[in-house]
C-alpha cells in the first residue's frame, strides 16, 4: 500500500495527513483553492486505500474521514508494537512454508494465497524476492503439475521468471488439462443425458428486444439483471428495453450521443466492426445492428455470466472472453471502435492496471485489437451503485471527487499509449488511437510502456501471453486504410499481402475469384435446400443474419483480412471446446474441416461440441471428401442426426460432397 500511494505522490497524505482549517471564511482565494486540491488529493488516497484492502477489511476503514485515519485504524489493528509484529510475522513464515496446493485447487485460488501471505509479510517488514516465491510455488504444486514443472526447471532460468509469468504458463497448462479431461467425460456421457427445454428456450420469435420462455421473473438469469433495468418480464416473454443502468435515456440515444460528439465515426459507413466489453445484455450491440453494424460483444465467463447468455438469445454476436493473461482470440487492428463500460473499466481495475500489471497491460491488449485511427469509447457511468459496498462511496459529492479520480488515472493511461482525448461529455470520453507510430518514436528515451519488438507478430492469439508493451503499426498502413462499408467486403484489403498462405502473387484475384466460388455455392444452397438464413454472409442476398467465422489454428491466419473486409471471426482448436453455451448458432457450416483436424484429434470429438453449441432443429453443412463423410454419417446417425448426402456443382463422380444434417430435439 506504501508503494502504491508513493507512486501517486500521496503517501505524505496517509502518513502525516493535512492541516483543516477551523475557519475558512478568513481564507483567501489562494488558499481556499490550495485547501480544495489537499482534500481531493486526501480524497484519493483514501479512495486508494479503500479499494487495496479485502471487503471484510473494508468495513472498519469505510468510515474514515482522511487517508491518514484510515492508515491509523489498520495500522493499530495488522501490526501493533513490535513484539506483536514479530510474532505475527514468525507465524506468517510458518504458514508460507506449510502451504501446499490441494488437489481440488485451481491455479489461479492458489496464487491468491500465496500472494496473500507474500503480501502480509511484507506489510510487516519481510523482504521477500520474485524468486523465492517461485521456488516455493513450482515445490508445492500437486501431482497434475509434475511433467510442467520439470520442462520449467530444466529449461527456465528460475531467477530471471516472475511471479506473474510462471502463473501464466501454469494456467495455460490447467487449461489444456481441463479441456482434454472435459472432451474425454464429454465422450462417455454426451449422449446419454436427455435434456427437455421450453419452446422458448430454443425458438427465435425474430426480435432482439424479446425472447420467448421466460416467464418466471425468479429465474437465475433474470435475477442477476432485474435488478439494473435491463430487462423485465411481460407475461411469457423477457424484454429489453434498450436502457437500463448503463444507458439511462435508451442504448438509442446513446449511440445517437456518441455520433454527434465525433461526426466523423459514421456507424455503418466508417465504422463497421465493433467490439463491446463489458456488454451488459449487448443493447449496445443490438441496437448498432440496426445501423449496420456488426458489433462483438464480450464478457467474462465467471462474473455476470448470463449476459452472454442474453445475447445470444438476442441474435447478437457474443462470444465468453475474459481479460487475464492471454490475448483474446482476435487479430490486431481488428475493431473500428472499442467500447467499454464501467464494468470491466472501474476504478479498481485502472489502479490494478495502472500500479500491479505492467503498465496497463490490459489496456495494451485493447490497444492491439483498435485499428489505427479507431476510437475507444468508454462509459464511466457507476453501474454498480447499488452494490453494498459501493453505497457509502457514492454518496453525496464522492460521486464527483471518485469520477474525477477515474479521469484523470485514465488520461494518464492513455496519453502514455499516445491516444488523443477527443471529446468528453458527462461520464462518456471518446480516444483516437494514431494512425502511425512517430507519436510513439517521438516519446522520451526510457518512456513506458516501451514499443514491442519489431519480431513480434501482433497477430498471433492462441494460448500467447499479454505483453506489457505498445504494438507497432505497419509502417505501411495497413490495417489503417480499409474503405468504407459495404465497399470493403469485396475490395481486398492490404494486409491480405503480408498474411502467410499458400499463394505468393495474384492474392488479389484469388480473393475475387474465391468470393465468387463462394458465392455460387451460397446460391445452389438456397436454391437447393431452400434454407436461405445461411447466405447472411454475402450480403448481395440482403439475409438478416450474422455470421461468426472460425479460422483454425492449423491453417493459415486469414483473420487480419476478414476484420478488414468489415466481419467478425475468431481462432480456434477445434479439437478443444468453443468459448460459448451451449445451443448457440442455428447453423454450422464447415468446409475441408474435418480432412484436417482429424490428424490431431478423433473427430467424433469435433461433432460432439458442433452438437453442444448448435440449437435444436439446427442445420449443419459439411463440405468434405467422401470418405470423410462415410465416417460422420455414421456419426450422426449415433447422435440421432437427421442426415443427407448430396453431389457438389462438380458433379456425380466428384471426390468431394455435401452432408447435410438436421439436429432434432
Amino acid at each position: 500500500m506504501k508503494t502504491m500511494l508513493r507512486s501517486y505522490g500521496l503517501w505524505s497524505y496517509a502518513d502525516k495527513g493535512y492541516n483543516e482549517p477551523e475557519d475558512e471564511s478568513s481564507l483567501s482565494d489562494a488558499q481556499r483553492k490550495r485547501l480544495e486540491e489537499e482534500r481531493m488529493k486526501d480524497a484519493k488516497a483514501l479512495y486508494l486505500i479503500q479499494n487495496a484492502v479485502k471487503d471484510t477489511i473494508f468495513s472498519r476503514i469505510m468510515r474514515a474521514n482522511t487517508a491518514k485515519e484510515a492508515r491509523e485504524i489498520l495500522q493499530q489493528e495488522f501490526q501493533g508494537d513490535s513484539k506483536v509484529r514479530s510474532i505475527k510475522l514468525q507465524s506468517l513464515r510458518r504458514d508460507f512454508e506449510n502451504l501446499r496446493m490441494k488437489d481440488n485447487d485451481l491455479v489461479k485460488d492458489y496464487f491468491s494465497r500465496i500472494i496473500e501471505i507474500v503480501n502480509q509479510m511484507k506489510s510487516y517488514g519481510e523482504e521477500i524476492s520474485d524468486e523465492k516465491i517461485v521456488k516455493k510455488i513450482l515445490v508445492s504444486l500437486n501431482d497434475k503439475f509434475d511433467n510442467i514443472v520439470t520442462i520449467i526447471e530444466e529449461t527456465k532460468d528460475l531467477s530471471n521468471i516472475t511471479v506473474e509469468q510462471l502463473m501464466g504458463s501454469l494456467e495455460s497448462h490447467e487449461q489444456r488439462k481441463t479441456r482434454q479431461s472435459n472432451d474425454e467425460d464429454m465422450m462417455e456421457t454426451a449422449l446419454a443425458a436427455k435434456f427437455s427445454l421450453k419452446p422458448g428456450e430454443i425458438k427465435r420469435n425474430g426480435s432482439m428486444k424479446k425472447v420467448e420462455g421466460e416467464d418466471e421473473e425468479d429465474s437465475p438469469k433474470y435475477k442477476d439483471k432485474g435488478g439494473q433495468n435491463w430487462i423485465s418480464i411481460k407475461g411469457e416473454k423477457t424484454v429489453f428495453p434498450g436502457g437500463g443502468t448503463q444507458f439511462i435515456h435508451g442504448a438509442d440515444q446513446y449511440l445517437d450521443q456518441i455520433s454527434q460528439m465525433i461526426p466523423d465515426i459514421k456507424f455503418g459507413h466508417n465504422t463497421r466492426v465493433v467490439l463491446d466489453i463489458g456488454c451488459g445484455v449487448a443493447s449496445f450491440g443490438a441496437f448498432l445492428l440496426q445501423r449496420n453494424v456488426s458489433t462483438l460483444s464480450i464478457a467474462p465467463k465467471d462474473v455476470h455470466e448470463n449476459q452472454i447468455q442474453f445475447a445470444l438469445e438476442r441474435g447478437v454476436p457474443a462470444m465468453v472472453s475474459v481479460f487475464a493473461t492471454h490475448r483474446l482470440l482476435y487479430p490486431s487492428q481488428a475493431f473500428d471502435l472499442i467500447h467499454c463500460s464501467s464494468f470491466f473499466f472501474d476504478v479498481k481495475f485502472i489502479l490494478l492496471i495502472n500500479t500491479y500489471l505492467s503498465d496497463g497491460i490490459l489496456l495494451l491488449e485493447v490497444n492491439r485489437m483498435l485499428r489505427a485511427g479507431g476510437y475507444f469509447a468508454w462509459a464511466a457511468q457507476p453501474v454498480y451503485k447499488h452494490e453494498v459496498k459501493l453505497q457509502e462511496q457514492w454518496k453525496g459529492k464522492n460521486a464527483f471527487v471518485f469520477f474525477l479520480i477515474i479521469s484523470t488515472e485514465m488520461e494518464n493511461l492513455t496519453s502514455r499509449i499516445c491516444w488523443k482525448l477527443i471529446k468528453k461529455e458527462g461520464y462518456i470520453a471518446l480516444w483516437r488511437k494514431p494512425l502511425n507510430n512517430s507519436c510513439y518514436l517521438n516519446r522520451e528515451a526510457g518512456a513506458q510502456p516501451p514499443l514491442c519488438d519489431p519480431k513480434d507478430d501482433p497477430d498471433n492469439v492462441w494460448y500467447v501471453g499479454l505483453k506489457a508493451c505498445i504494438t507497432r503499426i505497419p509502417n505501411n498502413g495497413s490495417g489503417a486504410n480499409v474503405s468504407t462499408w459495404p465497399e470493403r467486403l469485396h475490395h481486398p484489403p492490404d494486409r491480405l499481402q503480408t498474411i502467410q498462405m499458400d499463394a505468393f502473387a495474384a492474392r488479389k484475384e484469388l480473393m475475387k475469384a474465391e468470393s465468387k466460388y463462394w458465392k455460387e455455392i451460397i446460391q445452389s444452397y438456397i436454391s437447393a435446400f431452400r434454407w436461405r438464413e445461411f447466405a447472411a454472409a454475402l450480403h448481395e442476398f440482403d439475409l438478416n443474419c450474422w455470421v461468426m467465422n472460425v479460422v483454425p489454428v492449423s491453417g493459415f491466419n486469414t483473420l487480419p483480412v476478414i476484420y478488414d473486409r468489415g466481419l467478425l471471426g475468431v481462432m480456434h482448436d477445434w479439437c478443444e471446446s468453443f468459448d460459448t453455451y451451449p445451443r448457440t448458432y442455428d447453423l454450422l457450416h464447415a468446409s475441408g474441416l474435418f480432412s484436417v483436424e482429424r490428424k490431431k484429434c478423433n473427430i467424433s470429438t469435433i461433432m460432439l461440441e458442433m452438437d453442444r453449441i448448435l440449437r435444436p432443429d439446427g442445420k449443419i453443412y459439411v463440405r468434405d471428401s467422401i470418405s470423410v463423410l462415410d465416417e460422420l454419417q455414421e456419426l450422426a446417425a449415433a447422435m440421432s442426426w437427421v442426415c443427407f448426402l448430396h453431389d457438389t456443382g462438380e458433379g456425380l463422380h466428384a471426390s468431394w460432397k455435401i452432408l447435410r444434417c438436421s439436429k432434432k430435439q
